[in-house]
């Protein structure tokens, strides 16, 4: 099919011409073709009217049957049945958010808004699966709406591998945040060029106009090699938790296959949240939305964070860190949680940048008034020709045949807007090409650095090594899946544990049974998690109970919210286990 159409109403201050080269089927292709490798699900783009923009990527067997003669319901590309009216394209475009749908053939599709900022230019529809085995009287009824064969779509329909809703979720969020980084970086890239041009019309001088062209294909391959990198990074992990699933699904003949399946699961899941984390965190950035936290806080205790996050990447790799700490005591007035992440993104490059076998030294000075962190390693290094422009966005190192980098090629970048927010500098050294590198940060040292130590919550050893005691834990969540494997997890530790689906049926086991914490999902039907915790706060019978939200919205202005309607703590989905203890355990000692 054509691109978009020229008369369109363009997303508010996106112009048409911008808006159509960002919505260009074939610049899409690729990365679209290697989600639907990974995921197995069918993929569209379409405008606000439903008008398809472009061809189905991966369109499924029984859907090309059944629409071979022709769209059969006029209100949604993907939904097959006649009778079915599919609202989710209205909800989304309403809502801004990602919606489902599931028509009467028993077919399921997500809904993913194309943002850029606050405006939706297009929507992805992405499914065309089942969320449960195919019943034969639904097929039945499809095949006499639309003229087709019963025989034939039965047959067809026993050869699909249903997909969860949970999954279909988890694979809506994932193409959401592939949608908006390619877009945001292919955007900054439109205006680069727009730019240069202007520049170029002004500066007549020959030089000057090569020097720029050349800046603008650099800018150009930056953002290819980005887009590339990100559609492969993400796809790393889902093949194999793919496969896991596959092998859960259909049973193990023992436990160590079962075992393994689980084991990757959990280590690919946590490596795509660290992803999604440095995207998120990438876009802030660039609207300047980090705001920091800051507190006194001992510099030892923001090694032992970042040392934290990054042993798991230095063991698997079989390097060895060495750690060098004065003995006294130096503080800092800084946002713990952004300073750690920056020593982290050091460490977790050095340990990249390496055969396995090498040697990371993570040391700590005192110069003057300022705290140096140095990160040193014995990796592949950096040339003199590009050790410049090791800070800037997108760029990404050769690495060696046997340590493949990985990661997006933003984690620098992130380390030196964290460390220049408080005031400091980011540096780094290298002899050249495998004689490895060092990267320094220093930072002001505060002002009374003799006060009482106070710890980063969470970080004490006692925190660290104690579980909570038993206590009554209430779970207001929508998502079945999610609700019941999170009381199966707390009971297994000794909890007692209740659960609700809405606000109201929470604010009848909260009054009733008076439990010791109450996990809130915030995003709850009819009155939400913040409601709840609003009438908690209001009722001095209740007012004993802790409450911690359990969310998917993670930025700033959502921790004041909830800090405002009375919640304690604030943990985004998906939550650690083990953070999720520490919270516990501090409400105990509280």
């Amino acid at each position: 099919m054509s691109g978009p159409r020229p008369d369109a109403t363009a997303a508010e201050g996106v112009s048409s011409a911008v808006r159509a080269e960002l919505l260009d089927p074939a610049a899409w292709r690729d990365a679209l073709q290697g989600y639907t490798r990974a995921t197995k699900l069918a993929v569209l783009m379409v405008d606000e009217t439903g008008a398809a923009i472009g061809a189905c990527v991966n369109p499924h067997r029984l859907w090309e049957v059944v629409t071979a003669g022709g769209p059969k319901a006029a209100s949604c590309p993907f939904c097959l049945h006649p009778a079915s009216n599919c609202q989710a394209l209205a909800d989304a475009r309403q809502s801004g958010s990602i919606t489902f749908a599931r028509d009467r053939s028993g077919l399921a599709h997500a809904v993913v808004p194309v943002r850029l900022g606050p405006h939706s230019l297009a929507f992805l529809l992405a499914g065309q699966i089942f969320d449960q085995f195919p019943e034969q009287l639904l097929l039945d009824d499809l095949a006499r709406a639309t003229a087709t064969s019963p025989a034939v779509l039965w047959d067809l329909a026993r050869r699909e591998l249903p997909v969860s809703r949970t999954l279909l979720q988890a694979y809506a969020d994932l193409l959401s945040t592939l949608a908006e980084s390619y877009v945001r970086a292919n955007h900054a890239a439109i205006l680069d060029r727009q730019r240069y041009a202007e520049i170029l019309g002004l500066h007549a001088d020959l030089a000057e106009r090569k020097e720029i062209e050349a800046a603008l294909k650099q800018a150009d391959r930056r953002k290819d090699q980005f887009l590339a990198t990100l559609a492969h990074e993400l796809r790393n992990p889902l093949a194999p938790m793919v496969t896991a699933v596959h092998l859960l699904k259909n049973g193990a003949a023992n436990a160590r296959p079962a075992d393994r399946a689980l084991s990757t699961l959990d280590r690919q899941l946590h490596h795509m949240v660290r992803l999604i984390d440095d995207l998120l965190d990438f876009s802030r950035i660039s609207r300047g939305q980090i705001a920091l936290r800051r507190e006194r806080v001992a510099v030892s205790d923001l090694i032992a964070m970042a040392v934290e996050t990054s042993r798991p990447e230095i063991e698997q790799r079989k390097h060895r860190l060495q750690v060098v700490q004065p003995d006294d005591p130096v503080w800092l007035d800084a946002d713990p949680v952004r300073i750690s992440q920056a020593i982290s993104n050091l460490l977790n490059n050095a340990a990249r940048y390496m055969n396995p076998g090498g040697e990371v030294r993570l040391s700590v000075a005192r110069q003057g008034h300022r705290i140096v962190v140095s990160v040193a390693d014995t990796g592949v290094g950096i040339e003199a020709d590009v050790i410049g422009d090791v800070f800037d966005m997108f760029v990404r190192g050769k690495g060696s045949a046997l340590a493949a980098p990985g990661g997006l090629g933003i984690g620098l970048t992130l380390a030196k807007t964290l460390v220049e927010m408080h005031g400091g500098t980011i540096a780094v050294t290298s002899d050249g090409a495998n004689r490895g590198s060092e990267f320094t940060i220093a930072l002001p040292i505060a002002v009374s650095p003799s006060e009482p130590r106070r710890t980063v919550a969470g970080q004490d050893n006692e925190s660290n090594t104690r579980d909570a005691t038993t206590m009554r834990i209430l779970i207001v969540e929508d998502n079945g899946d999610a609700r019941e494997l999170l009381s199966e997890a707390l009971a297994s530790k000794g909890h007692e544990v209740r659960t609700a689906s809405d606000g109201p049926a929470a604010f009848h086991v909260l009054e009733e049974w008076q439990p010791d914490v109450a996990l809130l999902d915030i995003g709850l039907p009819g009155m939400t998690g913040h409601d709840v915790a609003r009438r908690v706060r209001a009722n001095p019978q209740l007012r004993h109970v802790a409450l911690v939200a359990l969310t998917g919205w993670g930025q700033e202005k959502d921790r004041r919210l909830s800090a405002d309607s009375g919640i304690d703590h604030h943990l985004t989905k998906p939550v650690d286990p083990e953070q999720l203890e520490r919270v516990l355990a501090a409400v105990v000692r509280h």
